[in-house]
């Protein structure tokens, strides 16, 4: 069955238009990591599956572009997803010119930020408390680039294509950025101010994150943030940072 066209979302009882979004999401089922294999790491075979079934999913109307981690299972992901999205639907997938400079963002805009400058001195081992750490400033700046720092840096250089896009008048696109958990979790409590716990269910699993959605309501623009089911209005914090 072809995925359904996204056309409009609901909220807080109001029917608002789509005109681009904006995925951020983590990575699929992965191999163990080490310091070693940080970077080379590949999906598992399920991780492999997992990730193309989502690319089926993905609304047929919207013109993927992919952006991912340097990590291979990063690429691998985003690359799976869009496969799914081609054979389901008859998806379309962005070339390098369709969105021309409005893509462009001074560094190879096909790969997502990562915030971790010293991959030696990073605790492995309890990874999702230190992520907590890092997002609570307790981690030096010589080992992970500072979390405000990073989320500004992610903002105007990734999530604020489909931002751009819609308003130079190009719309109807998913701008998919398949990274990691930290990734994903800075920017939902960046945007929000809502702080997770890392313990919690609403850490982001494998292949889960968040949707920006760029979209008309009446005469104003907004970007809805949705994580876990639930909508958040970001549009005063997103454009702040866009502007820094």
């Amino acid at each position: 069955m072809s995925p359904r066209p996204m056309k409009t979302i609901m909220f807080k009882g109001r029917r608002l238009k789509v005109e681009n979004r904006t995925t951020l999401q983590r990575h699929y089922n992965k191999t163990p990591t080490t310091v070693r294999n940080f970077i080379s790491g590949t999906l598992t075979k399920k991780g492999a599956r997992d990730a193309i079934n989502a690319g089926e999913k993905i609304p047929k109307n919207l013109t993927l572009r992919i952006y991912h981690t340097p990590a291979v299972r990063g690429q691998q992901s985003a690359t799976n997803m869009a496969s799914g999205h081609i054979g389901a639907g008859k998806g379309k997938i962005s070339d390098s010119r369709s969105l021309g400079k409005i893509a462009k963002t001074g560094r190879d805009a096909l790969h997502e930020e990562a915030p971790i400058r010293d991959f030696t001195k990073v605790d492995y081992a309890n990874w999702n408390q230190t992520v907590r750490k890092w997002l609570d400033g307790k981690i030096d700046k010589e080992v992970m680039q500072p979390p405000g720092e990073f989320l500004k840096t992610l903002v105007r250089t990734q999530l604020a294509i489909g931002e751009r896009a819609r308003r130079q008048g190009a719309k109807g696109y998913e701008l998919l950025n398949v990274s990691h958990d930290l990734v994903v979790v800075a920017a939902f409590e960046g945007l929000t101010g809502i702080k997770l716990n890392p313990k919690s269910k609403l850490w982001p699993s494998y292949g889960n994150g968040l949707h920006l959605y760029h979209v008309k309501d009446r005469k104003a623009n907004r970007i809805i943030l949705q994580y876990k089911r639930k909508r958040y209005d970001v549009t005063k914090k997103f454009n702040e940072l866009m502007k820094r």
